[in-house]
């Protein structure tokens, strides 16, 4: 629902432009909207299993990932800069979520963690190579339709999936109906989507001048909000001094 609506919304907008962009690099960007598709269906199949505060916690631990590759593939005068700062920063977020994982292990999902660490390893290579397209072999082509490109052929991949598990029948049990026409989940799609239109361009114009490094770590920093409203309205399990500790040490060391 959340691919349909970008595509209708920045499709309706800005569909002409897809037709001025050369077709080479059109074709060299095909293979970021399976990725794409890929990032988002494992973090919803991780959310089944998983709190929202502990893969945010193991999301945090992407820059430690990102921040080798990025060096090795990126051209020179864009590689991210390391510094002792950034170097302590990522061993702060390490510890961090060591200190989490130790404060639930007994509670822990084991497909909950595949998931996530399936989730992690996509988003890792979705950004790097929107990264190393963005600035070199897809930089003509504008974020919008860049924006189109991936909800429009993310879908496929994702029908696929929702097709192969059996989703489109359960839509049809009586309780999954009945929220389908619930008006409250109706209005909170129609929300998500747009925020998401918002994530994916916004997205695209911050890779285009900040390394993928410091986007996962721009990220990290506003997983607070994040992980509030987990604690907050899903009731994620943060009582004992060991996973209190842990999201402390996870998130205090993205602002570093």
């Amino acid at each position: 629902v959340q691919m349909i609506i970008a595509v209708v919304i920045v499709g309706g907008m800005s569909g002409s432009k897809i037709f001025a962009v050369p077709r080479g690099q059109i074709w060299k960007w095909m293979v970021v909207p399976v990725l794409f598709a890929g990032m988002l269906c494992s973090s919803f199949y991780a959310y089944a299993y998983i709190s929202l505060s502990l893969l945010t916690v193991i999301r945090n631990l992407t820059p430690l990932i990102v921040l080798p590759l990025e060096s090795m593939i990126m051209p020179a005068d864009k590689r991210p800069v390391v510094t002792m700062p950034i170097v302590a920063s990522i061993f702060i977020m390490l510890v961090g979520a060591m200190v989490y994982g130790d404060g639930i292990l007994p509670s822990l999902s084991m497909l909950g963690l595949a998931f996530a660490g399936l989730n992690m390893a996509l988003a890792v290579s979705d950004r790097l190579l929107q990264r190393r397209l963005l600035t070199t072999e897809c930089k003509d082509i504008p974020s919008d339709v860049c924006t189109i490109i991936n909800n429009s052929f993310g879908l496929i991949p994702t029908l696929l999936l929702a097709c192969a598990t059996h989703q489109f029948e359960e839509t049809q049990t009586p309780t999954n109906k009945a929220s389908w026409q619930d008006p409250r989940v109706l209005v909170l799609l129609a929300l998500s989507g747009c925020v998401g239109i918002g994530i994916c361009y916004l997205g695209f114009m911050c890779q285009r001048v900040i390394s993928a490094t410091s986007f996962f770590v721009m990220q990290n920093v506003s997983k607070v909000a994040v992980v509030s409203a987990g604690v907050c309205f899903f009731g994620d399990p943060i009582s004992s001094g060991s996973s209190v500790s842990g999201l402390c040490l996870s998130l205090g060391g993205s602002f570093l």
